[in-house]
């Protein structure tokens, strides 16, 4: 058995560490079990939240949105992506027509084979963040943003990650593309896989072949499922 997980909202909180105690426990997991991982972020931040230990001990990590492979810390590929020229202009405009007043830095944040977007900033305080959130479940900003640009954006993919921003990735490029390099039954944990979330496109590809969806909410949700396991 394969177990795959995203990172924010299902192994952490989002964009921040791993709690400490669950942490031992997970990494006592992957010691016995075949674990992948796949989120997101970037490598460093990916590592920064799970800890060297764990991202050295697990299969793989696929960093963002399952673009980027990396085995004990070494990249093993990396998708090369030419963006639209006036993607930025139209991120621009969404930043400057946003009805949410709180904007700070690490708005528009290029990860090289993922764009990930935020109308509040990425440099925003905890409490910003957790009102932007709140705030975004009433106005559907980060969906209506994500179907916007999936409408005039043929050759795009947007979806809905973690608290407050959006991920932007070649069209038909996804978490689901991991399954090219794993082989076996998988069982999966993610918090995102209704559509229009970043988990979908890996759950939807999952379920079709009858393997396995965990879907949490938090990070205790996780552990509550491996400990029951």
């Amino acid at each position: 058995m394969n177990y795959v997980f995203d990172v924010d909202g299902t192994l952490t909180p989002s964009s921040k560490e791993i709690d400490k105690e669950f942490e031992e426990f997970f990494l006592d997991f992957t010691t016995n079990n075949n674990v992948t991982i796949v989120g997101g972020s970037t490598y460093d931040m990916i590592k920064e939240q799970l800890g060297e230990s764990i991202c050295n001990r697990v299969d793989s990590v696929f960093a963002c949105q399952g673009t980027q492979q990396y085995k004990n810390g070494e990249v093993q590929f990396k998708e090369e992506v030419e963006w639209p020229s006036h993607l930025n202009e139209v991120l621009r405009t969404f930043l400057v027509q946003s009805s949410w007043n709180y904007k700070y830095s690490s708005n528009i944040n290029n990860r090289d084979s993922m764009i990930n977007f935020s109308v509040v900033g990425r440099d925003c305080p905890p409490e910003k963040r957790e009102e932007y959130n709140i705030w975004d479940q009433t106005s559907g900003e980060r969906n209506y943003i994500a179907g916007y640009i999936n409408q005039y954006f043929p050759t795009l993919e947007c979806t809905v990650g973690g608290e407050i921003s959006v991920d932007i990735t070649p069209k038909g490029v996804g978490k689901h593309k991991i399954l090219d390099h794993i082989e076996g039954d998988i069982t999966f944990f993610g918090d995102k896989c209704d559509e229009g979330g970043n988990d979908h496109s890996l759950a939807k590809k999952l379920e079709e072949s009858d393997q396995t969806v965990h879907r949490v909410e938090t990070w205790k949700d996780t552990e509550k499922i491996l400990k029951e396991l």
